[in-house]
């Protein structure tokens, strides 16, 4: 799965001697974005693999989850 090649590699980036704090931060955010990113997607694989919704109210509390750290990200940007 990709999201966790993404992690990975803000693990790597991480391991960057001297990386600014805000960096840091940055890739804190990241990481978290990437562990919600694997749930998600594993939720909504076993969602449709048993054919239930037993796992809508899952899926969209990460999926509010993600949007907040996209917003917290944004700031990064400004």
């Amino acid at each position: 799965m990709l999201w966790k090649e993404n992690k990975e590699i803000v693990k790597r980036l991480n391991a960057i001697e001297n990386l600014p704090t805000e960096l840091q931060k940055q890739n804190k955010k990241l990481s978290s974005y990437c562990d919600l990113r694997i749930q998600f997607n594993e939720l909504i694989v076993k969602a449709i693999s048993e054919d239930t919704d037993i796992y809508a109210t899952e899926i969209d509390r990460i999926g509010t989850e993600i949007n907040k750290i996209l917003d917290e990200l944004e700031e990064y940007k400004k």
